[in-house]
Protein backbone atom coordinates (compact mmCIF):
# COMPACT_ATOMS: atom_id res chain seq x y z
CA UNK A 1 0.00 0.00 0.00
CA UNK A 2 1.42 3.47 -0.42
CA UNK A 3 1.79 5.73 2.38
CA UNK A 4 -0.02 8.76 1.55
CA UNK A 5 2.76 10.64 4.05
CA UNK A 6 5.42 10.78 1.21
CA UNK A 7 4.88 13.96 -1.29
CA UNK A 8 6.58 16.97 -3.74
CA UNK A 9 6.46 19.97 -4.33
CA UNK A 10 7.44 22.51 -6.92
CA UNK A 11 6.86 26.21 -6.31
CA UNK A 12 7.79 27.43 -10.00
CA UNK A 13 7.26 31.51 -10.67
CA UNK A 14 6.17 32.08 -14.22
CA UNK A 15 7.05 35.26 -16.03
CA UNK A 16 3.59 35.50 -17.64
CA UNK A 17 -0.40 36.40 -16.44
CA UNK A 18 -2.07 33.57 -15.19
CA UNK A 19 -4.72 33.42 -18.39
CA UNK A 20 -1.44 32.20 -20.41
CA UNK A 21 -0.53 29.36 -17.53
CA UNK A 22 -4.05 28.72 -17.16
CA UNK A 23 -3.99 27.91 -21.13
CA UNK A 24 -0.99 25.74 -21.09
CA UNK A 25 -1.93 23.53 -18.15
CA UNK A 26 -5.29 22.92 -19.71
CA UNK A 27 -5.27 23.06 -23.62
CA UNK A 28 -4.14 19.93 -24.74
CA UNK A 29 -2.62 21.14 -27.84
CA UNK A 30 -0.21 23.21 -25.66
CA UNK A 31 0.25 20.05 -22.96
CA UNK A 32 1.59 17.96 -25.72
CA UNK A 33 4.51 20.42 -26.81
CA UNK A 34 5.58 20.44 -23.36
CA UNK A 35 4.82 17.19 -21.74
CA UNK A 36 6.72 14.78 -23.65
CA UNK A 37 4.04 14.97 -26.76
CA UNK A 38 1.53 13.76 -24.09
CA UNK A 39 -1.95 13.03 -25.98
CA UNK A 40 -4.38 14.89 -22.90
CA UNK A 41 -8.15 14.04 -22.81
CA UNK A 42 -10.56 15.68 -20.33
CA UNK A 43 -13.05 18.67 -20.40
CA UNK A 44 -12.29 19.32 -16.24
CA UNK A 45 -15.34 18.80 -14.90
CA UNK A 46 -14.88 17.60 -11.43
CA UNK A 47 -16.01 14.26 -11.53
CA UNK A 48 -14.58 13.89 -15.33
CA UNK A 49 -12.21 11.14 -16.59
CA UNK A 50 -8.84 12.60 -17.60
CA UNK A 51 -6.59 10.35 -19.36
CA UNK A 52 -2.95 11.09 -20.78
CA UNK A 53 -1.37 8.61 -23.62
CA UNK A 54 2.07 8.88 -25.57
CA UNK A 55 4.89 6.29 -25.76
CA UNK A 56 8.16 7.03 -23.35
CA UNK A 57 11.45 5.19 -23.95
CA UNK A 58 9.67 2.87 -26.52
CA UNK A 59 6.98 1.92 -24.73
CA UNK A 60 3.20 2.69 -24.69
CA UNK A 61 1.38 4.34 -22.13
CA UNK A 62 -2.58 5.24 -20.81
CA UNK A 63 -2.49 6.90 -17.43
CA UNK A 64 -5.70 7.35 -16.30
CA UNK A 65 -7.48 8.98 -13.07
CA UNK A 66 -10.77 11.59 -12.35
CA UNK A 67 -10.49 15.28 -11.65
CA UNK A 68 -11.70 15.71 -8.71
CA UNK A 69 -11.91 19.86 -8.00
CA UNK A 70 -11.15 22.40 -10.99
CA UNK A 71 -11.35 26.56 -10.79
CA UNK A 72 -10.70 28.67 -13.88
CA UNK A 73 -7.21 30.30 -13.39
CA UNK A 74 -6.74 29.17 -9.79
CA UNK A 75 -7.06 25.13 -9.18
CA UNK A 76 -6.81 21.82 -10.87
CA UNK A 77 -6.72 18.64 -8.54
CA UNK A 78 -7.34 14.95 -9.98
CA UNK A 79 -6.26 11.46 -8.88
CA UNK A 80 -3.60 9.75 -11.51
CA UNK A 81 -2.33 6.10 -11.98
CA UNK A 82 0.64 5.92 -13.81
CA UNK A 83 0.41 2.82 -15.86
CA UNK A 84 4.44 2.39 -15.30
CA UNK A 85 3.84 2.26 -11.88
CA UNK A 86 2.55 -1.78 -12.27
CA UNK A 87 0.21 -1.45 -9.74
CA UNK A 88 -3.18 -2.35 -9.77
CA UNK A 89 -5.72 -0.62 -10.69
CA UNK A 90 -7.29 0.32 -7.39
CA UNK A 91 -7.97 3.53 -4.81
CA UNK A 92 -5.44 3.34 -2.87
CA UNK A 93 -2.51 3.21 -5.74
CA UNK A 94 -3.59 6.50 -7.27
CA UNK A 95 -1.56 9.47 -6.84
CA UNK A 96 -3.35 13.06 -5.99
CA UNK A 97 -2.11 15.68 -8.46
CA UNK A 98 -2.55 19.45 -7.53
CA UNK A 99 -1.65 22.50 -9.81
CA UNK A 100 -2.58 25.79 -7.55
CA UNK A 101 -2.25 29.03 -9.41
CA UNK A 102 -1.53 32.65 -7.98
CA UNK A 103 -1.04 36.14 -9.49
CA UNK A 104 1.78 37.98 -8.42
CA UNK A 105 1.97 41.13 -10.60
CA UNK A 106 2.19 40.47 -13.98
CA UNK A 107 3.39 36.87 -13.36
CA UNK A 108 2.00 33.55 -11.90
CA UNK A 109 3.10 31.34 -9.24
CA UNK A 110 2.73 27.78 -10.01
CA UNK A 111 2.49 25.51 -7.09
CA UNK A 112 2.67 21.82 -8.28
CA UNK A 113 2.25 19.09 -5.85
CA UNK A 114 1.88 15.37 -5.79
CA UNK A 115 1.37 12.81 -3.46
CA UNK A 116 0.74 9.06 -3.04
CA UNK A 117 4.34 7.79 -3.46
CA UNK A 118 5.44 4.38 -2.57
CA UNK A 119 8.79 5.18 -1.83
CA UNK A 120 11.22 8.28 -1.83
CA UNK A 121 12.92 7.12 -4.75
CA UNK A 122 9.37 7.00 -6.97
CA UNK A 123 8.72 10.80 -5.08
CA UNK A 124 12.40 12.03 -6.20
CA UNK A 125 11.95 10.75 -9.64
CA UNK A 126 8.63 12.56 -10.30
CA UNK A 127 10.19 15.79 -8.84
CA UNK A 128 12.69 15.68 -11.47
CA UNK A 129 10.39 14.79 -14.36
CA UNK A 130 7.98 17.85 -13.16
CA UNK A 131 11.02 20.02 -13.14
CA UNK A 132 11.84 18.77 -16.94
CA UNK A 133 8.34 19.24 -17.41
CA UNK A 134 7.66 22.96 -16.11
CA UNK A 135 10.94 24.02 -17.41
CA UNK A 136 9.62 22.85 -21.29
CA UNK A 137 6.25 24.86 -20.24
CA UNK A 138 8.14 28.07 -19.74
CA UNK A 139 10.63 27.60 -22.85
CA UNK A 140 6.89 27.34 -24.55
CA UNK A 141 5.13 30.06 -23.26
CA UNK A 142 8.39 32.17 -24.22
CA UNK A 143 8.14 31.55 -27.65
Amino acid sequence: MIDKKLKMEIIEKIDHPISRVWAALTDKNMVRKYFFGTELETDWSPGSPITFTGSWDGNEYKDSGTILESEKEKLIKYNYLSSFSGLPDLPENYSIITYKLEPENNSTVLIVTQEGFNDQKACDDSYNGWKIVLDNMKKLLEE
